[in-house]
């Protein structure tokens, strides 16, 4: 099969893929990161200077992987900005400079950042992974006859689905009756996202997410328990109020608050899994 070759920069899989924003790609046993995306199968993965991508035409990866991994915006000027313009985040861009943000699916990142409320990582892919299988079309492996994979459910197959069904079927438990509501109103509204704490299941936390890995916002900043620490760590001298988070991330990140969201966020977790003492990294500024 023919793999693909981009030039690129700026391009890690690994902490694109592992920084919380999608839950579909994983890494294979052959060193290729897979996944389904837009009803699409591919593999990828990465060195210094080139994307390869396994299973794609030429023209899905110029119409669509290309958007879907942002490859178009400049990662290395970002970066250069955030880096002069914040000590920590010069921090964080030095420890996940390879990090993009993705274009999802916006029905898709609704629908996964609801299963995400008040829940881990392994057990999200794996809800998510269960709702796939029983409720979306099956999607041939290009490289593999042998192996199918599953898109994401469209609206309409959720509305159609109960919520007892769903959480028997996928252990989403009462994030069931909110993944039925939400594809209702999604349809119901045609599609519209720009009310999105309408929908069921969406809090402050679960908003920012969508609005930001689906490329509704780029200004969007999620917070969670890592961004949290990050906060009150290295910028408040307390424990800060939503209005405050939001009042400090619009004046110091702007409109491009949503990328430095995710590189604190990786930032943070590898302060702790390499045991690090955030004391000795800088004081608080506010």
């Amino acid at each position: 099969m023919e793999i693909k070759k981009i030039a690129v920069r700026d391009f890690d899989c690994r902490q694109i893929f592992e920084c919380g924003q999608s839950f579909r790609f994983e890494l294979a046993t052959d060193g290729w990161w897979q996944g389904v995306a837009g009803g699409k199968m591919i593999a990828v993965r990465n060195d210094d200077s080139f994307l390869y991508i396994k299973g794609a035409s030429e023209a899905d990866v110029r119409n669509y992987w290309v958007q879907y991994f942002d490859l178009e915006r400049d990662y290395g000027a970002l970066k250069k900005d955030f880096a002069a313009a914040d000590p920590y985040l010069a921090e964080a861009v030095e420890a996940g400079g390879g990090i993009r943000i993705l274009k999802q699916e916006p029905f898709e990142t609704l629908i996964s950042f609801i299963i995400s409320a008040n829940n881990n990582i392994p057990r999200i892919r794996g809800c998510i992974e269960r709702l796939c299988r029983n409720f979306g079309a099956p999607v041939a492996c290009p490289w593999d006859a042998g192996k199918t994979f599953y898109a994401f459910p469209t609206p309409e197959a959720l509305a159609a689905a109960t919520a007892e069904e769903i959480s028997v079927k996928c252990h989403t438990g009462y994030r069931s009756a909110y993944i039925v509501e939400s594809a209702r109103r999604y349809l119901e509204t045609g599609g519209a996202m720009t009310d999105l704490r309408g929908y069921a299941g969406v809090g402050p936390k679960v908003e920012a997410c969508v609005a930001l890995f689906a490329g509704l916002r780029t200004d969007a900043f999620p917070v969670d328990v890592w961004v949290r620490r990050v906060l009150e760590e290295f910028y408040f001298d307390h424990r800060p109020t939503e209005k405050e988070v939001l009042a400090f991330v619009s004046e110091c990140f702007g409109k491009m608050a949503g990328f430095a969201q995710q590189y604190l966020f990786y930032w943070r977790r590898l302060v702790d899994e390499n045991g690090l003492n955030t004391q000795d990294i800088g004081a608080k500024t506010v």
